[in-house]
């Protein structure tokens, strides 16, 4: 009994090394791993960790759209200067295996705004609008190309579209409010983004577009409000600060410029930028 009991002890050993041994080499059993800790990482904030592991997973499975385009995200959330590049590579990747993916065409042809190539954001819109021609993102961006190549009415025309299909959508609203800024009609600009807010109450996009606004026309009270408002809404966004001290800085006002911009950078310390962003200004 004893000798039995042995052997089969060693085997089950030597069954349970075989069975580690096995997912050790197993490329899915690999992959899905390095995705899961990907997915643990970017839930909790830690976007370095998370882009190497999604590195590894694409290393594995150099074929998986899904990876490429949640990689190209990633890079985006951490930061959409620095990473701009990384993350319109990965991108073009996923769109490349899998056309169907219908955020990352349309996340590419924001990127492709960004840097104005309003034709090729123009493409990308319609590719998604020939899928569904009433989609939110797709209309926006058609919008939003046309805007920046100024054929107002092409934007126009794709604003109502959108404002037909999504009414409770704050986004067209916004894109108006663009147009009328453009085209020097700041009463509509104004009317346009009360009623996105009213449509989004505490949104940052509308805040600092209003803040602009205001900006342009020199109401200046109002235009230190909502800067002061975007700060408050979302505390440790880098860039608001800055917009808020460059305000102050443009009113001469200097003494409470430096301090917005000392603020930055005692509670941004770890944000490169901060610094950058001070000795400029």
């Amino acid at each position: 009994m004893r000798h039995i009991t042995a052997t089969t002890a060693a085997w089950l050993v030597g069954a349970l090394v075989w069975t580690s041994v096995g997912c050790n080499h197993n490329p899915t059993a690999l992959k899905a791993g390095h995705v899961a800790k990907a997915e643990r990482y970017a839930a909790e904030g830690q976007y370095p960790e998370a882009i190497i592991e999604y590195r590894s997973a694409i290393k594995i499975d150099p074929a998986d759209a899904d990876a490429y385009h949640r990689l190209g995200l990633l890079y985006l959330t951490r930061n959409p200067i620095a990473y701009v590049q990384p993350a319109f590579a990965a991108l073009s990747k996923a769109v490349e295996l899998d056309p169907r993916l219908i955020d990352a065409q349309l996340k590419l042809g924001e990127l492709f705004l960004l840097g104005r190539q309003t034709d090729a954001a123009e493409a990308k819109a319609k590719l998604v609008l020939e899928t569904d021609p009433t989609h939110a993102g797709g209309l926006t961006l058609l919008a939003r190309s046309a805007l920046e190549a100024k054929r107002w009415d092409q934007a126009a025309q794709a604003v109502n579209a959108a404002k037909r299909a999504h009414p409770n959508d704050p986004q067209p609203w916004i894109t108006e409010a663009s147009i009328a800024i453009e085209t020097h009609d700041y009463v509509a600009a104004e009317r346009a983004y009360l009623e996105a807010g009213r449509l989004a109450p505490g949104s940052v996009e509308v805040v600092t577009g209003l803040g602009d606004l205001y900006r342009l026309q020199n109401r200046n009270r109002e235009a230190e409000t909502q800067s002061r408002r975007a700060v408050e809404l979302q505390p440790g966004h880098l860039a608001l600060r800055v917009n808020w001290a460059r305000f102050y800085a443009a009113s001469r006002d200097l003494p409470r410029a430096e301090a917005v911009f000392h603020e930055a950078i005692t509670s941004l310390t770890k944000d490169p930028g901060a610094r950058m962003a001070y000795a400029q200004h």
